[in-house]
């Protein structure tokens, strides 16, 4: 005979059959035999497998854990819970409960290719911002915290930095790359104005060594600019590594300007004051020098 167990039964755990045996003549000269027995009922395990992705991307691997059994069998061999595969296709497994009721579970995996990411790299100034471009996929997680699906970042580093990427494809595959950003420093100037009477002026400066230095008006000669002329605004630039600074000068030289007065007497007693009887001195020429170069020239008349 044959027994299918019923929900029932199977809810239960165990069922009690009884087999009856009937007079084999019927004539009433045997009796009937009765043999119980007591069936116990194990359910099979509720097996199931986690794959920790469901795409195995190049060059990787996925983790496929069992679960609901006791002891497991894997298609490849494995007698472990959890294998490690690196190979996409179906995986099945075999799972024995305490009991050694069986089930078999199987998932597949499929295989993708993981990302080629690419991150451009660029040279700034100091000071200046910079968008940066990641390609290769579907999502972006940059170094410094930055997570979209544009690939793009702009940012204003201090100083020369690497940035990574990490790049998703929308299979769930990744692969990063990096890139740097060079950051110049700006040159600097400094300045110093001397005129030339009242006409012109000069600028002498001193630049970051290997700057070039160019200016608006006037003439480079060494580290000095001359002949601008008084009152003109002069722009003087460095320039170092593509990064430039510059700096606007001015200077009226008129503001110099100085006069001269008083009188020029014979002082007999040198005392530095024109006393009664000291005579005035006329024709005499009198220059006023600034800086070495002569601004002013005038001639005494009768009075000194």
């Amino acid at each position: 005979m044959t027994y299918q167990p019923s929900a029932a039964d199977i809810a239960a755990g165990s069922v009690t059959l009884r087999l009856t045996s009937a007079d084999p003549d019927l004539s009433g000269s045997c009796s009937r035999a009765i043999i119980s027995r007591v069936l116990t009922i194990s359910a099979p395990p509720s097996l199931s497998i986690t794959a920790s992705s469901a795409s195995l991307c190049g060059g990787q691997t996925a983790m496929l854990t069992a679960s609901g059994a006791n002891t497991y069998r894997w298609s490849n061999g494995a007698t472990t819970a959890s294998i490690s595969v690196s190979v996409a296709g179906p995986y099945s497994v075999t799972g024995t409960s305490s009991g050694g009721c069986s089930a078999t579970a199987t998932t597949t995996l499929t295989a993708s290719p993981a990302p080629t990411p690419s991150l451009s790299s660029a040279t700034i100034c100091a000071g200046q911002s910079v968008t940066l471009t990641a390609t290769g996929g579907t999502s972006y997680s940059f170094s410094q915290g930055t997570t979209n699906s544009t690939g793009v970042l702009v940012l204003t580093p201090s100083s020369t930095t690497t940035i990574s990427v990490t790049v998703a494809n929308a299979s769930g595959c990744v692969s990063s790359t990096s890139n740097t950003v060079t950051v110049n420093p700006l040159p600097a100037i400094l300045t110093n104005i001397v005129c030339n009477g009242t006409t012109t002026y000069n600028v002498a400066f001193t630049a970051t060594v290997g700057a070039s230095v160019s200016a608006s008006v006037g003439t480079i000669s060494g580290n000095m600019v001359t002949g601008v002329p008084s009152g003109q605004q002069l722009t003087l630039t460095a320039s170092l590594n593509g990064c430039s600074i510059s700096t606007q000068l001015t200077q009226n030289c008129q503001s110099n300007l100085a006069g001269l007065g008083d009188f020029v007497w014979n002082d007999s007693n040198k005392d530095g004051s024109q006393d009664a009887g000291e005579a005035p001195i006329p024709g005499v020429v009198a220059t006023l020098f600034i800086n070495g170069v002569s601004s002013a020239t005038t001639l005494t008349n009768a009075t000194g």
